[in-house]
């Protein structure tokens, strides 16, 4: 294992994108893409073992000095025996993020890493990024009023689902989506014993947004503040904008429907469905015993699925979809 391999076994565990909680890594390796030499800011596939058996690679872009920056201590993850030897979280450091739309900009081609731009999109530069700092399993940068970078963290085969699903929205003109830009994807690596995978995505950022979650918190902080009034009293009550919320989702899952395969589920089907979120769901609460209280609602949740009867018409959508991930601007849910 090398010394760069050994700093990130300390770092990643510490991160909120690592889903892995309580896994100990048993080994980590490293394979390095060069993005820039001055500063060197290098794109790692981190390829973890965990000691109960399975694997992951995770995305890690890193940025390395040859000068400790004080600006930068609290994103510094250790210092190498090489020059340039401080090594820093490239996402949060704010000198090297205009250097992603430069390369988007540019439709660079680096040995397995391509840099997609979408027809006629247009990315803003000479802008620094700030890091997102709600976001749980990925990581994201907000360019100004006009971009925001996702950044995948653990990398999977094939295209991303999130850049999927927006690029067979562009010819619906939803007005609940924010127009791709482009994406980042590695060819020819291979990943699970399959090539490929998306490393990020480019997308419209809306200004002046707030997110679900952060609305809805607000909503329930502000009832306890109030408690001789109802819900409907108080400023922030949430239930009107769950309402929007909902119809924002029908739309896009109408359109969804329209642009990508649909189908049905037969009652055996349902059947494996079922014990696939079961099985789901115990090794949720394995990971993390502060779930055990609620499983058992959960399972009868589940289990209300054996009511419904066949065909059971099944659509594509958006897997990772809650509050945090949905924004709400002057023109409503995006």
């Amino acid at each position: 294992m090398s010394a760069l391999a050994d700093l990130l076994r300390e770092w990643i565990p510490e991160q909120r994108w690592f889903g892995s909680k309580g896994r100990v890594l048993s080994t980590v390796d490293t394979t390095p893409i060069e993005l820039c030499q001055d500063p060197l800011v290098e794109l790692h596939l981190v390829y973890v073992g965990y000691g109960d058996g399975g694997a992951d690679v995770f995305i890690v872009p890193l940025s390395r000095h040859t000068d400790r920056d004080d600006q930068l201590e609290r994103v510094l993850i250790g210092e190498l025996d090489e020059d340039p030897r401080w090594v820093y979280d490239a996402m949060r450091d704010r000198e090297v993020t205009p250097l992603w739309l430069d390369l988007f900009a540019a439709g660079h081609h680096h040995k397995e890493l391509r840099f997609h731009l979408e027809p006629g999109a247009e990315v803003p530069l000479g802008i620094p990024g700030d890091i997102v700092s709600t976001e749980q399993s990925n990581s994201s940068l907000v360019y100004g009023e006009s971009a925001i970078l996702k950044l995948f963290r653990r990398l999977e085969p094939g295209l991303n689902p999130d850049v999927e699903i927006h690029d067979a929205l562009h010819t619906r003109n939803n007005p609940h989506v924010a127009p791709l830009l482009g994406f980042l994807a590695i060819e020819g690596e291979q990943t699970n014993g399959q090539e490929d995978g998306t490393i990020a995505m480019l997308q419209t950022f809306l200004p002046a947004a707030s997110d679900g979650w952060s609305l809805a918190a607000a909503s329930i902080r502000d009832l306890y503040a109030e408690g001789d009034l109802h819900p409907d009293e108080v400023g922030g009550d949430f239930a009107s904008e769950s309402y929007r919320l909902g119809e924002a989702t029908a739309s896009v899952h109408a359109d969804l429907a329209a642009v990508l395969p649909t189908g049905t589920l037969g009652i055996d089907q349902l059947a494996d469905v079922l014990a696939g979120m079961n099985g789901r769901l115990e090794a949720a609460v394995d990971v993390v015993p502060a779930l055990a209280p609620y499983a058992e609602g959960l399972r009868a949740r589940f289990a209300e699925l054996t009511d419904l009867t066949g065909p059971i018409p099944v659509q594509r959508v958006h897997g990772d979809y809650h509050l945090g991930q949905v924004l709400r601007t002057y023109q409503g849910w995006t």
